[in-house]
């Protein structure tokens, strides 16, 4: 069945009001504007089964577990239920060669992408998958490159009897400024135009080129995972018809759809 849809969100528990019910004067008009943003990407996606949720990680693992949880943002009590999708994953572990790993909740970048996708397409079972942010951009010729990975995903989705959305995390560059996480580092800024141009563009190689030494160096976290959605999209002929980008609190995020 076919990929109905492929999006860009930041995985940011700045999203989320229960995570971060207020913020200072400097960033709140910005803070409202992505979550709008987002909240629109995600009312409006075209019909699906499936989300297929591509996650910024050292490794690539694929996660079963029937709860999301902020338990590691300190906020255990804030959760949702997961339908899992259980053909699916299977399919992604056998043809992506990542580990399927079950537990208790997903947590952290995952656990914001279910608690978003629970407000706002209730009932839509996940697949949350996680990608290398360390592996080489485009090497056709092996899983273990990006171009691989999202090749694998492709015939996982190819197998199964869904309409799989995919959302990718779109997290950039957290060093644009001395407000950033990681403070300032010089180049951060034009990485991020580059960034934006690449997926304004469908082009997967520009993106790719972008990492990983440098994506590192400026702490782009969802370099990796854009880098398969937009080789996702192109496979599938998917345009982003809306790209916006907005930088609160420092950080450069995306959000396309």
């Amino acid at each position: 069945m076919p990929i109905t849809s492929v999006s860009l969100l930041p995985a940011a528990p700045l999203l989320l009001p229960a995570a971060s019910p207020s913020q200072p004067a400097d960033f709140a008009a910005a803070t409202a504007e992505l979550r709008a943003t987002v909240d629109g990407i995600l009312r409006n996606l075209p019909a699906a089964d499936t989300a297929l949720l591509l996650l910024p990680a050292e490794e690539a693992l694929v996660i079963d577990a029937p709860r999301a949880s902020l338990a590691s943002y300190g906020l255990p009590d804030v959760t949702t239920k997961v339908t899992v999708d259980e053909a699916l994953i299977a399919a992604v572990s056998a043809r992506g060669q990542a580990p399927r790993v079950r537990s208790d909740s997903l947590t952290g970048d995952a656990a914001v992408f279910a608690l978003l996708l629970a407000d706002a397409r209730p009932g839509l079972a996940l697949a949350p998958v996680t990608v290398p942010c360390r592996a080489s951009a485009a090497s056709a010729a092996s899983a273990a490159g990006l171009h691989g990975i999202a090749m694998g995903f492709a015939r996982a989705v190819a197998s199964v009897e869904r309409d799989v959305a995919v959302i990718a995390a779109g997290d950039l560059a957290a060093t644009l400024d001395t407000t950033s996480p990681g403070y300032l580092v010089e180049g951060a800024i034009d990485w991020d135009e580059r960034l934006v141009a690449a997926v304004r563009a469908g082009d997967p190689l520009a993106a790719g080129d972008l990492g990983p030494e440098e994506a590192g160096r400026v702490q782009a976290r969802g370099w990796a995972s854009t880098t398969v959605a937009l080789t996702l999209a192109q496979g599938t002929g998917w345009r982003f018809r809306d790209v916006t980008y907005l930088a609160p609190k420092g950080v450069g995020q995306i959000v396309a759809g």
